[in-house]
């Protein structure tokens, strides 16, 4: 195809033969981000873009003598995205690049426009639109709601104990996915009842649940989907939560609520499970190490077992410890607190222990005077509600 014609079919035909208005909210408009953290700089392109793209885009921060990186299949999806020397080739992928050999130069050089903004220091609008959004709602007839054999309900409870790094399933009868998917949260007793628990990703305000990618939700109903309208079926629900390494041990439990349409009205449910305690999991391990007046601490566990259920995963889903390959032990990597023991006694006064990343858990021993002839360490995490201990002898070699 190299230096031959290219045959170009015209948009608003293929369009208007779909039905579809011209212009068009999918085709002739895109959503751009381009992003600052300190001195690195992003971009985002929708569509998947070819070498040379990428190429344009490096060379553009290269001139600006800054560093950067460029996200391909973002926020939509124009196809393949291509410079001239590709697109005059032919082939798949020009044939598969909607607006030919010089729209991701276009997108490219609009984003490196923004970008002298903020190198400036000029600052550019959070959010702009060049043009009003083409993409409106169009009207639907919703299908039926399918009621509920059961009423909501929990078909099972949690274990009294879950050691970290272990799964826990809970399931429930509840409603059609139509009217929502089911909210399920994390909740601690701090002592003054049971509150929602923050999540670990930092989002301000944002609480440890099932929206996002700590717990897999799944719908089991039964019958199993079929493309019919049931008047009724059993609208079974489940999540898996896989319990991180760090959770501070505690009383905890799962909270959830949703919706449930039992034929005649739809209404609110509220669930909650019985209260268990997140610990150590017995295959959990303390090693205490003395050297040169160096007390070294680890807590290691095996890594669960990633087990499917034909495709889906059902435990050992989780990253556990981002420092080691899946199938490494699992090390605890949050700050401990340390306590000594000898002849069932406690001795000697007590210890916070900060994990420092490449040096891990260590401890000055030295400067507490102790005897370690058998002396036992014993230690918690800092961040525990109730604390859950794990103690060894201390080794001296």
């Amino acid at each position: 195809m190299e230096g031959k014609p290219k045959n170009c079919m015209p948009m608003q035909g293929l369009l208007e033969s779909l039905g579809e208005k011209v212009p068009h909210g999918e085709i002739h408009q895109t959503y751009l981000t381009v992003a600052r953290l300190d001195d690195f700089y992003m971009l985002t392109l929708p569509g998947e873009p070819t070498a040379s793209v990428i190429e344009y885009a490096r060379a553009g921060y290269d001139e600006r003598a800054v560093d950067g990186m460029v996200f391909g299949y973002s926020q939509d999806h124009l196809l393949y995205l291509t410079q001239p020397d590709d697109w005059l080739q032919g082939g798949y992928e020009s044939e598969m690049s909607l607006w030919g050999p010089l729209l991701a130069k276009y997108l490219v050089d609009g984003q490196m426009t923004i970008i002298d903004s903020l190198i400036a220091g000029d600052g550019s609008p959070v959010w702009s639109e060049d043009s009003p959004a083409l993409s409106v709602g169009k009207s639907f007839e919703p299908r039926a709601l399918e009621a509920s054999v059961d009423a909501p309900g929990l078909t099972g409870e949690p274990p009294t104990g879950l050691g970290r790094g272990e799964t826990l399933r809970i399931a429930w009868n509840g409603g059609d996915p139509a009217l929502g998917e089911p909210r399920v949260t994390v909740q601690i007793d701090d002592g003054g009842g049971f509150v929602d628990v923050p999540s670990p990703s930092g989002w301000a305000g944002a609480v440890l649940d099932n929206s996002r990618y700590h717990m897999l939700t799944h719908y089991a109903p039964v019958p199993e989907p079929n493309g019919k309208l049931l008047a009724e079926r059993e609208q079974k629900w489940y999540v898996d939560w896989q319990v991180p390494v760090d959770m501070p041990a505690g009383t905890y439990r799962l909270r959830i609520t949703g919706r449930s349409f039992d034929g005649q009205a739809t209404e609110d449910y509220a669930l909650e499970t019985a209260p268990f305690e997140v610990t150590f999991a017995e295959e959990h391990e303390l090693t205490a190490v003395l050297e040169g007046g160096e007390l070294k601490l680890d807590v290691v566990r095996p890594p669960p077992a990633y087990d499917l259920v034909k495709t889906w995963p059902i435990s050992g889903f989780r990253l556990l410890d981002p420092e080691v390959a899946a199938a490494d032990p699992v090390h605890v990597r949050a700050p401990l607190t340390l306590t000594f023991i000898k002849d069932n006694l406690p001795v000697g006064e007590t210890h916070e222990v900060p994990y420092t990343p490449g040096v891990g858990h260590v401890f000055d021993f030295a400067a507490t005077g102790l005897d370690p002839d058998q002396l036992f360490a014993r230690v918690h995490l800092q961040s525990d509600v109730v604390p859950a201990f794990i103690e060894v002898e201390i080794a001296a070699p």
